[in-house]
């Protein structure tokens, strides 16, 4: 069953378009649909937190504009899914935190808008007005982070830089706390899938063990705090 909630508010003449949040996380989607509601004058017609999911709202409803709500730009399959089949939707991404290579991957998937949870609201009311009309915005906080990818100075990246968009949304994940089973079903794939890129993530960081993916997907997500405040300690499957 699809995980939908609709937004009991009366239906008006500039209620025309339509939206659709992606989001895991209930205080987020919260503030998302009060600004896409009340303050861009938008129809939110769902809300879920999986992508599978997304998808399927999509191809249901046909909305004008998507929020994908990404902590670490995990989400970068699901913008190009989004943004590149039919019927299209232009994306805007609200990401956690940015980091160099992660506005550049989501532009280049095919988002049309990325800007911080943390950027005032006048500020992402300028990228929904900019996304709908087609036009690309990236907030100033953002662009702090595609200005250092692009520096010559940053010099060619031996890091995660190597890995593909899926790798590197399930490397995110891994640094989350997440299980091998705990991410199949996030990413809607099957868990052979996500072993098979796991493999593939330990050859291309030179990685011996999964347990030593595990460290270095944890270092690498700065030990972030989940919104609940609570944080899991990256295990062995």
């Amino acid at each position: 069953m699809l995980f939908e909630r609709f937004l009991l508010f009366p239906h008006s003449q500039e209620m025309n378009s339509t939206s659709l949040i992606v989001c895991p996380e209930p205080l987020v989607c919260l503030g998302l649909r009060h600004l896409l509601v009340i303050e861009a004058g938008l129809r939110v017609c769902g809300e879920t937190a999986r992508s599978a999911e997304a998808l399927q709202l999509r191809d249901l409803h046909k909305p004008d504009l998507t929020v994908v709500c990404a902590k670490h730009g995990e989400d970068l399959t699901l913008v190009r899914d989004l943004s590149k089949n039919r019927p299209k939707t232009s994306v805007l991404v609200v990401a956690h935190k940015t980091e160099p290579t992660q506005v550049h991957r989501a532009l280049k998937a095919g988002a049309l808008g990325y800007v911080m949870l943390e950027d005032e609201g006048g500020e992402v009311l300028r990228a929904l007005t900019t996304v709908r009309s087609g036009g690309v915005y990236v907030s100033q906080r953002a662009l702090g982070g595609l200005k250092l990818w692009q520096s010559p100075s940053s010099g060619p990246s031996q890091g995660i830089e190597v890995l593909s968009d899926r790798e590197l949304e399930i490397f995110h994940l891994i640094g989350d706390g997440l299980r091998t089973k705990e991410i199949a079903y996030m990413l809607s794939i099957s868990v052979k899938t996500v072993e098979t890129h796991k493999q593939r993530m330990k050859e291309k960081l030179r990685l011996p063990s999964c347990s030593d993916l595990n460290r270095h997907a944890s270092s690498s997500s700065g030990m972030s705090m989940n919104m609940n405040g609570r944080r899991r300690h990256p295990g062995s499957d």
